[in-house]
């Protein structure tokens, strides 16, 4: 099935992934993001595609599961987190979660990219022109994007390949790699 990925100029895109605690299921997706999506509208931030993880190079709590997100501006983000409504619902989330990555802001280009939610993709978090040539997009991180831990780092999508697999023995550090497969929208 095809999936439409609309990426907006002026805008930032962010990457969230992490690992809900098994059991804890129901409290992160149908108790805290109901009560976090009027805030989310109210400051702009639409969540776009979320996706599973496959597979990572990642060392120590392993992603399972992860989200790009529209976000208008750092300063909406910025809002939406220190809104009442997320200060209210944020132990919920947390209490729920292994760990959470997220405020990772990329700005973001205007692009219309087609997916498909058959196929694998890879994530790729690197400072290096890694499979540039099959990138689907390459992002930068926002200079004033709340989480720096990707600063110097630029965000790619690519269609999983022979190439990409390579990269899942790098070194984290340097690049860090996440094999995903986008959800089919739901009916």
């Amino acid at each position: 099935m095809d999936l439409k990925l609309n990426l907006q100029s002026d805008s930032c895109l962010d990457l969230a992934f992490g690992k809900v605690i098994s059991g804890k299921e129901a409290q992160v997706f149908q108790t805290y993001f109901p009560a976090v999506a009027p805030a989310l509208q109210e400051f702009g931030l639409k969540p776009l595609r979320p996706f599973a993880v496959l597979d990572t190079n990642i060392r120590g709590p392993i992603p399972e599961q992860g989200n790009l997100t529209y976000v208008p501006s750092v300063e909406n983000f910025v809002q939406f987190h220190q809104d009442a409504r997320f200060q209210k619902a944020k132990p919920i989330r947390d209490e729920g979660m292994e760990f959470l990555a997220d405020g990772n802001l990329f700005k973001s280009i205007k692009e219309q990219i087609t997916l498909d939610s058959n196929s694998d993709y890879a994530l790729i978090l690197s400072s290096n022109q890694i499979a540039k040539s099959t990138s689907l997009f390459e992002l930068n991180l926002s200079e004033n994007s709340p989480n720096q831990r990707f600063r110097g780092q630029s965000l790619s999508l690519c269609p999983w390949s022979e190439d990409t697999e390579k990269l899942l023995h790098a070194v984290p550090n340097e690049t860090i790699v996440l094999k995903v497969r986008f959800f089919p929208e739901s009916s």
